[in-house]
């Protein structure tokens, strides 16, 4: 029996995991009879439709946003041992950006899990990604414009620790990703700064408004991250509109223009 071990996951930022890394084992996996995954607890959802087995793993630290600065992972060595004589995987700039990739669409439609609007309110206050928070007071100013045009069901996602939850809206934070994926799939519009949950949404079929730095990434070859959301992360065409601008924090009336324009 040939098999592939892939993993560990743990160093990559959720956008990275979901649209490079994820969709580069699935690719690989039509080559074995047996996938091991090796993954940060909670993730195996991402993987579940090509994977025979999972093996928990996480580690304590920041993901690296920059693909661990070029540098591959490494997998732990009470875990390869069990598996001798598979082929392994582990992340790295290579394989995320130069490889062949297959994806797949997340999420069911389900009436219950249906709201007008999804936000995720990002707040993470490490490195330089504090100046990308939009400050709750804003979302509530939105939401309050809008709601003097129409009646719109709301709720917040994201984790406990990495997102607000804007009051007067329902709290769907920390629920499990398979239960994220059902209510992204089945909502009207997923607003939010630059994030992984909003390329999350792409794979699920929401339309999305995004904000974002008009600044120029050599990451990404020198384009802006506009790039990734229209292009190179974009692989079902899920219909997006991007806010760009020199700082993370556009105006509540710009956001405004554009989400009351998505809705009508």
């Amino acid at each position: 029996m040939k098999t592939l071990l892939a993993g560990p996951d743990y160093a990559l930022e959720f956008g990275w995991l979901l649209m490079a890394w994820v969709p580069y084992v699935r690719f690989m996996a039509a080559k074995y009879d047996r996938v091991v995954v090796v993954c940060s607890p909670g993730n195996e959802y991402l993987y579940q439709d090509f994977t025979s087995k999972f093996v928990p793993y996480n580690k304590n630290g920041a993901r690296d946003r920059w693909l661990m600065d070029g540098k591959k992972a490494k997998m732990p060595a009470e875990i390869w041992c069990n598996f001798l004589g598979s082929d392994v995987i582990v992340p790295g700039r290579q394989n995320c950006m130069g490889h062949q990739k297959k994806y797949v669409k997340y999420g069911g439609c389900y009436e219950e899990f249906a709201y007008k609007i999804v936000v995720h309110a990002r707040a993470i206050d490490v490195r330089d990604s504090a100046d990308r928070n939009w400050q709750p007071g804003k979302y509530q100013l939105l939401l309050e414009m809008l709601r003097k045009k129409m009646l719109i069901d709301v709720c917040s996602i994201g984790t406990k620790k990495g997102a607000y939850h804007i009051p007067g809206t329902h709290d769907m934070r920390g629920i499990p990703l398979e239960k994220c994926c059902d209510i992204l799939a089945s909502s009207g519009l997923l607003i939010g700064p630059s994030s992984g949950p909003m390329h999350l949404g792409e794979l699920c079929g929401i339309p999305r408004i995004v904000w974002t730095i008009d600044k120029e990434l050599k990451i990404l070859g020198y384009k802006t991250n506009k790039w990734r959301y229209k292009k190179q992360w974009r692989p079902f065409n899920t219909a997006v509109k991007i806010i760009e601008g020199p700082t993370w924090r556009p105006a509540v009336k710009t956001v405004y223009r554009k989400v009351l324009k998505a809705l009508q």
